[in-house]
């Protein structure tokens, strides 16, 4: 992992130093170094730090003052240190491993969410027995406190995720990790960024293959609206069968849109054709220009100069790759009988495969919601393609036919110069009696952290 203070913009999905009061997501393997010299005390908007990065106080007496925090990996605090939506005085202190702290009366077990009581201060000691257990949602909401006390030194709380709204807070060496996660859960089927509908039932695999290779950290894409989405039950053979419910398949799709849509996205391999002309992280559908002029220009820095980049990226938007996704789940599905489902029960054996402890007592023809948690990992596997159109030829349009209300003759001496100046371009497909130039399909794999 590489390691970057707060005010270097290595550390940063956008590749900038988060200003007052902004959104910021950190890179994947990251380590976030906080100091006193390196953040603003006039504060932050959201932080979101993905699976594999992890954030460290290297001074003591440091307060990241943030909006709130969406931790899927680590953070490690030292003396005196807090993260902090808004300071709290005069709140009510109370013991986590006291029953009368909490609403129901029983101090959190292991595996079960955890909300801190309204308006109070909970304090975990060295008798408070945490680092025994791993515990599934950690939630500090506005108005509430989190504090590990001065007699608490070296306590590691497991949590499977950790949002603060409300202030973190300890006196000693602590740390806050979250537990490991699926590897990869991936869709066996191939989506179009063309919209294309493709066979399901050919396309799924054991394994799937990929060009390029992409991340990106779900804002939106929420594991509980998926785990909702679509609900199973086994037979006395131990065969799952699904049922799927389409208010969750609507909000799932919204959800992964606007991901696709806005969220940035990290380029595993960091290049596409050669080693030292590297990409930016960027959109997905930005991304794929920068492919495009990587391919024209041997860079991928031009993508600007395609001019119907706008029109590419919207294409990829439009093709709903989101509901390509919840499509191929639910297909040939009921909201009311439970029915055989090759893409679920795929998905299904997959789980069960990496994590069977979430199926651990389960039940004879009991339903249970698809046990995918936030911070886990979902491939989709996407075939790219595109026509080409680039620079300041700007009449060209999406077909043929309408190209031709232009002049033929123009249309053909486009084409013969886009062919004399990239026929050699392997990458590139040239129609001769159509004249058109498309770029061939790829297959980019973009793994998504659910929130």
């Amino acid at each position: 992992m590489t390691s970057y203070f707060f005010d270097n913009s290595g550390a940063w999905l956008t590749d900038a130093i988060p200003k007052m009061g902004e959104d910021a997501v950190l890179k994947n393997d990251i380590i976030l170094k906080i100091s006193n010299t390196s953040i603003s005390q006039a504060g932050y908007g959201k932080l979101v730090v993905p699976a594999s990065s992890s954030i460290e106080f290297v001074t003591t007496d440091t307060i990241l003052y943030l909006k709130t925090l969406h931790l899927r990996g680590s953070i490690k605090l030292l003396d005196r240190c807090s993260v902090s939506a808004h300071p709290l005085i005069n709140t009510k202190f109370t013991l986590w491993h006291n029953p009368e702290t909490w609403p129901n009366g029983m101090v959190p077990r292991p595996l079960r969410d955890i909300v801190l009581p309204p308006n109070q201060t909970v304090v975990i000691t060295n008798n408070s027995g945490v680092s025994d257990h791993v515990y599934n949602y950690l939630e500090i909401p506005d108005g509430s406190q989190l504090i590990f006390d001065y007699d608490a030194k070296d306590i590691i709380l497991n949590v499977k995720k950790l949002i603060i709204n409300g202030s973190l807070l300890t006196s000693a060496t602590n740390q806050i990790r979250t537990a490991p996660k699926t590897k990869n859960l991936f869709l066996p089927v191939y989506l179009d960024s063309e919209g294309k509908v493709m066979d399901t039932s050919a396309n799924a695999t054991s394994s799937m293959d990929s060009s390029f290779n992409f991340v990106m950290t779900g804002i939106q894409s929420s594991a509980d609206t998926l785990s909702n989405f679509i609900k199973y039950k086994v037979d006395a053979s131990g065969i799952p069968t699904f049922i799927y419910n389409d208010d969750q398949r609507k909000n799932f799709n919204t959800q992964l849109l606007t991901d696709i849509s806005n969220q940035i996205v990290s380029h595993f391999e960091t290049y596409f054709f050669n080693n030292t002309q590297h990409t930016n992280n960027a959109t997905f559908g930005d991304l794929y220009t920068q492919y495009i002029s990587d391919i024209l220009f041997d860079t991928p820095s031009l993508s600007d100069s395609i001019s119907n980049k706008p029109q590419i990226i919207e294409k990829i938007v439009d093709s709903r790759l989101n509901e390509q996704f919840t499509n191929s789940v639910a297909n040939g599905l009921s909201q009311l009988e439970y029915d055989h489902n090759l893409i679920a029960h795929t998905l299904y054996e997959q789980l069960k495969n990496e994590m069977p402890h979430r199926f651990t007592n389960e039940q004879i023809n009991t339903p249970y919601n698809f046990p995918v948690e936030s911070g886990d990992d979902i491939a989709l596997f996407v075939r790219m393609r595109s026509n080409l159109f680039f620079n300041s030829y700007q009449k060209a349009e999406d077909e043929t036919h309408d190209i031709m209300q232009d002049g033929e003759g123009a249309v053909i001496n486009y084409y013969n110069q886009l062919k004399f100046l990239y026929n050699n371009k392997q990458q590139l497909a040239f129609d001769d009696n159509k004249y058109t130039v498309k770029i061939k399909p790829t297959t980019w794999r973009l793994v998504i952290n659910l929130s």
